[in-house]
């Protein structure tokens, strides 16, 4: 996660080194109701509250080509239901989740900035803790492809909607943490999913905004793993992913 948060900074560092005196920023923050299915038995369930903070930054607002830039942090400690590796016994307990995202997009925008398309590409890195002894760490490159609407507008509504597919996916299982030899890395296969966001923008410096996000992970491979006197089968199982969220956000 350390690693994680230097190479944000750089990032931040880059592009406020490239962006000129017309570039925009915004600082918002807000809260999202995290949701996670996995397809197991019994099934696997994750929901509740996870605090988000963010930064987004916008080369410019003229028409034409342009890029942007967000990065996003987000925590919160959620209800858990299902059961550990290993164990077909149902557990319920509290998972918490740290992680934080960065993002690089190109967009294109249309004369009196009606409609915006955007081909953004992100790195996703985050950690999940669901006991004191079982941890798995989560590395996803994705693309997205979509359009934002009135993203220029001084007041009035805006919004986006558009597609999401995760080119790379890296689960660290932690393996050797819950008494395995070895720690294989699971690679689940993504698939595609949508994302949305609807706002008010109440003033040049000021909006409010609903979004929604998604994942969408197929099974991963199976990997042989060994204890002292076992051998067990391990896998990450089909899963899903659904963010509902608010966020007030500030344009300097």
């Amino acid at each position: 996660m350390k690693r994680a948060i230097v190479l944000a900074f750089s990032t931040c560092a880059v592009i406020a080194g490239v962006s000129g005196a017309q570039a925009d920023w915004s600082v918002g923050g807000g809260f999202e109701n995290f949701r996670w299915k996995e397809s197991t038995n019994p099934q696997v369930k994750e929901s509740g509250l996870r605090w988000v903070l963010d930064l987004t930054w916008a080369q410019s607002r003229e028409p034409g080509f342009s890029a942007g830039y967000q990065g996003k942090f987000y925590v919160g400690n959620v209800d858990y239901t299902g059961a550990f590796i290993g164990s077909n016994i149902p557990v319920s307990s509290e998972t918490h989740y740290r992680g934080l995202s960065n993002e690089v997009q190109s967009i294109y925008r249309m004369p009196q900035n009606a409609v915006d398309f955007v081909l953004a590409g992100g790195w996703d890195h985050w950690s999940r803790d669901l006991s004191a002894f079982q941890t798995e760490t989560w590395n996803v490159l994705y693309a997205r492809l979509g359009a934002n609407v009135n993203s220029g507008a001084r007041h009035g509504p805006i919004g986006s909607a558009g597609i999401k597919y995760p080119v790379y996916v890296r689960e660290n299982a932690h393996l050797t943490d819950v008494g395995f030899q070895q720690n294989p890395r699971l690679r689940p296969r993504g698939d595609f999913s949508f994302y949305a966001t609807a706002g008010y923008r109440v003033s040049p410096a000021w909006e409010v905004m609903a979004y929604y996000d998604s994942y969408r992970f197929k099974q991963s491979n199976t990997v042989a793993v060994t204890t002292a006197t076992t051998t067990a089968t391990v896998w990450q199982p089909k899963s899903k992913q659904d963010v509902i969220g608010m966020k007030l956000q500030h344009n300097f």
